[in-house]
């Protein structure tokens, strides 16, 4: 081989590695050097035998590439989450997700769409190269491709998906692996809401009449007010007495994961769809009343949705994806609330599930701020916890108003972590490697409090149905009794969260993330 060829063979290497790194990238995957390498081999071969065959796998790995990096640089490579963040989420918060994707991830896809486009031009060149080096090139490829599978079934006598480490197949293979998933436990979830539930309840002498569970929407607590945050965004909270508690965590970190963990209760690892909150309070004798501004995710009914729709009364202010463009503010939920409070039913449960702050909180807020701090995000997502603030001193003026004896207990799902946070774009999104996406407010104020405790002892959306029972005077077999879940005693030795991939996670193993 000639100098100039050698050179121009190199260059060639050079450059496909550059793609091939690239691609491992931004399909959510830790970068490994040798399968780098293998991916970079592969598609020379390939490009050696047919031109055209290899310019196809190039420009479908760069567009693939393309298309899921904003999600890899959020979610990582795919998992249950994803699949179901896709499958959950409406085409309003779709296009709200690709508004939201920074500067730096679209200069990142041109470039890698240039690469790619670069790899295929240079690829008439491969025809050029020697024979040989370009087979010993892909025997090389194929023996690091097949390693680790073929080690796995030789130490185990069977083969798993999970010993493929070459990123196109593993890919395609967590796609179709994660959607089995979701497919199961969606089929689980149908079955089971047509179970009779297991719940055997008895209920105290209610101190109150009327029980309002408030589930807000990406709330972190330390960009609360009432919580110590350095603006005054939370008027209502910040003056109420009642119950606060400093160390609640939620169950995971988004919407779909962290909820079916909160209102419905596990056994041996599964989750028993039949059981959830709606039924025991139903059963429990109260009349239910489910006010949603989240809709019903599109297609597929979410889990959410499907507690919702067991209550008595079930409202949802997009019923589907038909007007799925339109953007409702949670106060359009008022006049439901009314009728809801002041239904004359002995005792009634009133869940209302709001929109809350989730991103991108412009839309919350139709981008309008009282003030800008640090970016236009961040003055959004401040002003979209005020106006959750202003939502619930409404809902409490409404039943008073009623001369409800009422109760309001008001959490959110989760919390988020801040984006390029040294920068002047600094962004909330979801993400499962900070405390502070797992740290929501829990606050429960009664209409005749007198004093405002701040609760320090922890709690967690994975026990979440206690605190529940508790809060209504329920008590059934089986439900933890064994602690005073609404005051300040110790229930728990340590916290556990639902990662990405659905595994639980102490809490004290994740980064920090403090407010700014």
């Amino acid at each position: 081989m000639s100098i100039k060829k050698s050179s121009k063979a190199y260059y060639i290497l050079l450059v496909f590695n550059i793609w091939s790194a690239f691609v491992n990238f931004s399909l959510g995957y830790k970068i490994r050097p040798a399968y780098v390498l293998a991916l970079a081999f592969l598609l020379i071969g390939f490009t050696k035998l047919s031109r055209l065959f290899g310019m196809i796998i190039i420009s479908l790995l760069s567009i693939l590439s393309a298309l899921y990096l904003p999600a890899a640089m959020t979610y990582g490579s795919p998992s249950v989450n994803t699949i179901a963040a896709i499958r959950y989420t409406s085409l309003t918060e779709s296009i709200e997700f690709i508004k939201m994707i920074p500067a730096s991830t679209i200069l990142f896809i041109l470039f890698i769409l240039c690469t790619g486009v670069y790899c295929n031009i240079i690829s008439r060149e491969i025809k050029n190269l020697d024979s040989k080096p370009v087979l010993y090139c892909t025997l090389i490829a194929i023996i690091i491709i097949s390693f680790r599978p073929l080690n796995a079934y030789v130490n185990n006598a069977e083969f798993s998906y999970h010993s493929i480490d070459f990123i196109p197949v593993r890919f395609i293979a967590d796609i179709f692996y994660a959607d089995q998933i979701v497919n199961d436990e969606e089929d689980a979830s149908t079955q089971l809401l047509i179970t009779q539930d297991d719940w055997s309840p008895s209920v105290n002498k209610a101190k109150y009449n009327t029980y309002i569970l408030v589930v807000g929407e990406s709330v972190r607590k330390d960009y609360l007010n009432a919580f110590g945050y350095n603006i005054q965004n939370t008027p209502f909270l910040s003056k109420s007495p009642g119950k606060f508690f400093k160390n609640y965590f939620s169950a995971s970190f988004s919407t779909v994961l962290s909820l079916t963990s909160t209102f419905l209760p596990r056994a041996n690892g599964k989750i028993e769809y039949n059981n959830s909150i709606i039924r025991l309070a139903r059963k429990a004798g109260f009349k239910t009343f489910w006010l949603s501004n989240q809709g019903r995710f599109g297609v597929h009914d979410g889990p959410i949705a499907n507690i919702g729709r067991q209550a008595d009364v079930s409202y949802f202010i997009k019923n589907g994806d038909s007007e799925d463009e339109h953007f409702y503010p949670d106060t359009a939920l008022i006049p439901e609330i009314e009728k809801a409070v002041s239904d004359r039913t002995e005792k009634k449960l009133i869940v209302i599930h709001l929109m809350g702050s989730h991103p991108a909180a412009c839309n919350r807020t139709n981008g309008n701020y009282d003030f800008y701090y640090k970016s236009k995000d961040i003055s959004c997502y401040i002003q979209s916890i005020k106006d959750t603030d202003l939502m619930l001193k409404k809902i409490t003026e409404i039943a008073s108003s009623a001369g409800e004896r009422w109760s309001m207990l008001f959490f959110a799902d989760h919390g988020l972590r801040q984006y390029n946070k040294n920068n002047s774009d600094v962004y909330m999104e979801h993400d499962d490697k900070y405390i502070q996406s797992f740290t929501p407010p829990l606050v429960i104020i009664n209409y005749d409090d007198a004093q405002r405790l701040m609760i320090s002892s922890e709690r967690s959306g994975l026990g979440f149905i206690p605190i529940f029972a508790q809060w209504l005077g329920i008590i059934d077999k089986r439900i933890e009794k064994n602690c005073n879940f609404l005051a300040e005693e110790k229930c728990t030795d340590s916290i556990f969260v639902i990662d990405n991939n659905q595994k639980m996670r102490n809490i004290e193993t994740l980064c920090s993330d403090p407010a700014m």
